[in-house]
């Protein structure tokens, strides 16, 4: 009888043990098997708390969705909403860029983080660019279409822009023509840009009824001007003498 009464006492002793809660770290919570982190936030402009204009690109520094060797156009990055939220994934030890339209926004408020280790929350804040904005006012086409950016552009729906360049004269396809977001720098403090490739082919991906423009560097080459609201593939023939 002793001997049972010990036996049972230890199963209860094992069943409290194996029944006690697991304490998990927040951080592993949000850490995927590649070891990434999420950092999200909350961008606003002071003195208001309103969220930003235009659009505002968080921006995972020294890493490229398109580069070629030391020819660097196109950041890993996210956009922030139009209530100023956003939410990227990185690896750890990353650093950010956050990039606003300096045409609204003053420079200082390109804001660049140490490097990160955890998932956390960073809120952002920007100042008005009032000089800049009235310095554009004085140039008709390029103030109205960066009104006609801000009014229609859409940071919450992203789409795809691809497509083929072809020389008019030689119908051959043209290689390094440049595709190229007009009101979104890069980390390198350059537009934003991708070039076509080989076959002539490019792919970008952009807000919806984001501007953009289709320039050979051939300076004598036309341009070509798209705000593009859905998916779009296009063919583009340049009138280049030499390909």
């Amino acid at each position: 009888m002793k001997t049972l009464i010990i036996n049972i006492c230890l199963l209860l002793i094992f069943l409290i043990i194996a029944c006690k809660p697991v304490s998990i770290p927040t951080s592993t919570l949000y850490t995927s098997k590649n070891d990434s982190i999420i950092i999200r936030g909350l961008i606003t402009v002071e003195n208001s708390g309103l969220p930003p204009q235009g659009l505002v690109t968080i921006n995972i520094k020294n890493s490229w969705k398109w580069a070629n060797g030391k020819i660097k156009g196109e950041n890993n990055r996210v956009f922030a909403n139009k209530k100023g939220e956003y939410e990227i994934h990185i690896k750890k030890g990353d650093t950010l860029t956050l990039i606003a339209n300096t045409k609204l926004y003053k420079r200082e408020a390109i804001h660049t983080t140490n490097a990160l280790y955890q998932s956390q929350n960073i809120d952002f804040q920007l100042t008005k660019n009032n000089e800049a904005l009235e310095k554009t006012k004085q140039n008709f086409t390029v103030y109205n279409n960066l009104i006609k950016h801000i009014k229609n552009v859409n940071p919450d729906s992203l789409i795809t822009i691809k497509g083929t360049v072809i020389n008019r004269y030689s119908k051959k396809p043209i290689k390094s023509v440049l595709i190229m977001q007009p009101w979104v720098y890069n980390t390198d403090n350059y537009l934003t840009f991708n070039l076509t490739d080989s076959l002539g082919k490019f792919s970008m991906q952009i807000p919806k009824e984001d501007l953009i423009t289709i320039n050979s560097l051939d300076k004598e080459s036309q341009r070509i001007i798209l705000y593009p609201k859905k998916d779009t593939i296009v063919n583009i023939v340049l009138p280049i003498i030499t390909n």
